[in-house]
């Protein structure tokens, strides 16, 4: 009753002429209740899934009017806070967030385009762009498969801008993101002596990278060293090569 109630007052505040909301007859009116928020007019009318709805940031969408179908008994609100909250808010597993279903579907869509050899730079940039901006990156192991993904396509740009984006909202990075972009610096250099790309000569960033990681006080991993010997060969830097080397045989 309370969301019949609230979306009546809603559509009158607006100057429609929507009637009250029914259980029973509500597809009619899906496309005009979803068209704006209700979060405020529910919490006005004194509605706990209101309040819900404020705190998540949510529309109300068809589906989730769809949930105020079997709001009969006494019981009704409560198991409809519960299947809204279940709808809005994000999941946690073991302390770490989880996205909701339909956020997971748009990270795992723009994954795909980020890992699509097909798709152009502005493509991927673009993709990238999103995920920050949808923030569907929840944890740090997310930026971490970022960068990987971004330094297997040779998009080396864009895993600086991660690392920079990372950084500006002080994400813990850790040694396998930075062997992630390392190795994406190797990638490139491949590319170079195979004529694929005429990116800048990267070998120089993988040693900065691999010094960054050390004034972190962090060991850089086999792969992390591995990745920067390899930048350094294939950019023909040979001497560049032998002194990362040493640096490995003297952490040994």
């Amino acid at each position: 009753a309370a969301v019949a109630a609230a979306a009546a007052s809603a559509a009158s505040a607006d100057g429609g002429s929507l009637a009250p909301l029914s259980f029973t007859a509500v597809a009619p009116s899906w496309r005009q209740l979803a068209a704006r928020p209700r979060a405020a007019a529910l919490t006005a009318a004194g509605s706990r899934a209101g309040d819900v709805a404020v705190r998540a940031g949510i529309r109300w969408t068809p589906e989730l009017l769809a949930l105020t179908h079997n709001t009969k008994g006494k019981g009704s609100k409560k198991r409809l806070l519960r299947q809204i909250e279940a709808k809005s808010s994000p999941k946690k597993s073991r302390g770490k967030r989880i996205l909701p279903d339909a956020a997971s579907s748009r990270r795992a869509f723009l994954f795909k385009r980020v890992n699509d050899p097909r798709c152009r730079p502005r493509e991927v940039q673009k993709a990238v762009m999103d995920l920050f901006k949808e923030e569907l990156l929840p944890t740090p192991q997310d930026y971490t498969l970022l960068v990987d993904a971004l330094g297997k396509q040779g998009h080396l740009g864009l895993v600086m801008d991660v690392l920079q984006e990372m950084r500006d909202i002080r994400v813990k990075t850790s040694v396998i993101t930075y062997g992630a972009a390392i190795a994406a610096c190797e990638k490139v250099e491949v590319k170079r002596a195979t004529g694929q790309s005429d990116q800048p000569p990267a070998w120089p960033l993988a040693l900065s990278l691999l010094h960054r990681l050390r004034r972190k006080k962090l060991t850089p991993s086999a792969v992390a060293y591995n990745a920067a010997i390899g930048a350094c060969g294939k950019g023909k830097h040979w001497q560049a090569a032998l002194k990362v080397f040493s640096d490995l045989t003297s952490e040994d």
